[in-house]
């Protein structure tokens, strides 16, 4: 489906995509989706979806055709990248229309954050700052000595642990969050 592609990994985790679309796989679908609107347009003189093509063209705005063409083709034009490309996105990708000719799709993927832990660091850190818990003592103070103890080593992984996270991921959560 699509004549060209190119990636890009501005991020870590976020890979962009230019897709490139071939004029005899888009201009079908534009007619298609023309007629499809075309359905909804009044035109005097014309039944409903009777109207000539360039008439109903004339009726529907640029920008709405566009849209509709866009949604039709992202399934199968990501479906393409994903497996051509071997990747793995793990929310929705963001998709513009660059250019209606050539046909140009800017797509951005966002994959899963690599997480970095300094291992060495920690367990050095866990050595000298976690108190191994006695088995002579009560088990109430074990338990709030294994509380305690939980917690340092929570805080020291919080502390060795490093990720990179792309916008877009932050831009879901957040979206996410206020739509609750």
């Amino acid at each position: 489906m699509c004549s060209s592609d190119l990636l890009t990994k501005p991020g870590k985790s976020r890979t962009q995509a230019t897709v490139i679309l071939e004029k005899d796989k888009v201009s079908p679908l534009e007619e298609e989706v023309v007629r499809a609107l075309g359905q909804e347009v009044k035109i005097k003189g014309f039944r409903p979806g009777k109207a000539p093509i360039d008439t109903l063209r004339e009726q529907i705005p640029p920008k709405r055709i566009q849209e509709e063409v866009v949604h039709r083709l992202v399934p199968d034009v990501m479906k393409e990248l994903v497996e051509t490309h071997k990747l793995k996105p793990i929310i929705r990708p963001n998709i513009a229309l660059q250019s209606v000719d050539p046909f140009t799709l800017e797509i951005t993927l966002v994959e899963q954050p690599e997480v970095k832990v300094d291992v060495r660091r920690l367990e050095k850190e866990c050595r000298t700052a976690v108190p191994d818990v006695q088995p002579k003592e009560k088990e109430d103070s074990q338990e709030s000595q294994g509380n305690d103890r939980d917690s340092k080593i929570l805080e020291l992984i919080a502390k060795h642990t490093s990720v990179e996270l792309a916008q877009e991921l932050i831009d879901d959560e957040v979206r996410g969050m206020v739509e609750i």
